[in-house]
């Protein structure tokens, strides 16, 4: 279900930074077999899969789930609260969620909320910096050394994209000289982007990846 606070604008994220998905579903615990964890984490996608974007900045996740307090208290079947975020979270990254990876989620919290219904809703709210999202659409990422990949658009003009591939790698390189002459990280830090980097053990199985060398030789043609 999506909520009405994106409904209308799928290409981009709510300006004032919290986005708001609700549930008709029951979560599972991280103990759980793994259909049980894939049908939660395809329910999540049925949503996520239409917002045209990938927040890609740090992001503050909480989880809320309503369920009846009979069902809470009484059943030997209910979760922990701490088990049911490893799910969702899954659920929420890759190229068909909302987050690209959970090395993103900077804070997470769940808790559990009271109400006289037999269904389970979880409520998922994620609070991010509003610039922080790049589009899905031809989403590749390029590997600027040291398997720190950073994300553009092959639908961007060529010419743009070089221009934009040629500045980020001159920072990268700056950065690396001078972490190598041992300035501290957080000086040289400024050299690179405010778009953060991914490392490749984070995106190399679900999305698109190239090397510097491939991407600018397709940006030449």
């Amino acid at each position: 279900m999506i909520n009405e606070n994106f409904k209308h604008n799928l290409d981009v994220p709510p300006e004032f930074g919290e986005l708001t998905m609700s549930f008709e579903l029951e979560p599972v615990s991280l103990q759980s077999n793994s259909t049980k964890r894939e049908f939660v984490k395809s329910e999540i996608r049925k949503t996520t899969q239409k917002l045209n974007y990938l927040l890609s900045g740090d992001v503050k996740v909480e989880i809320q789930w309503l369920l009846h307090e009979k069902e809470r208290y009484e059943s030997p079947d209910s979760p922990d609260m701490d088990n049911i975020i490893k799910p969702i979270l899954d659920g929420l990254c890759g190229p068909n969620g909302v987050l690209i990876d959970d090395c993103q989620v900077q804070t997470v919290g769940s808790h559990w909320i009271d109400w006289n219904k037999k269904e389970h809703r979880i409520n998922i709210y994620i609070r991010y910096i509003a610039d922080d999202y790049i589009s899905k659409a031809d989403l590749v990422f390029v590997n600027m050394g040291n398997n720190l990949f950073m994300p553009f658009n092959k639908s961007v003009p060529k010419k743009a994209n070089k221009i934009l591939l040629e500045h980020i790698k001159r920072g990268f390189d700056l950065k690396n000289e001078l972490i190598d002459k041992n300035v501290n990280y957080y000086q040289v830090k400024m050299f690179t982007s405010v778009q953060r980097a991914f490392h490749k053990s984070r995106i190399y199985v679900d999305f698109m990846t190239l090397e510097f060398d491939e991407f600018k030789t397709e940006l030449e043609k």
